[in-house]
């Protein structure tokens, strides 16, 4: 829910359907392909240093 929230705000292609978004992470996640680990570091970066 973290990563789908932050993505709501993101300058380009922002988020506009959480849930939908959270059905795809979910359908992703179900063949062993979501990074999670990966969008949560990208998250602290653009959190702390402001990079996009």
């Amino acid at each position: 829910m973290l990563v789908i929230d932050a993505n709501r705000f993101r300058s380009v292609e922002p988020v506009r359907k959480p849930g939908a978004m959270l059905c795809a992470m979910t359908r992703i996640a179900a063949r062993s392909g979501l990074n999670l680990h990966g969008s949560l570091i990208r998250l602290k970066q653009w959190k702390i240093f402001g990079k996009s």
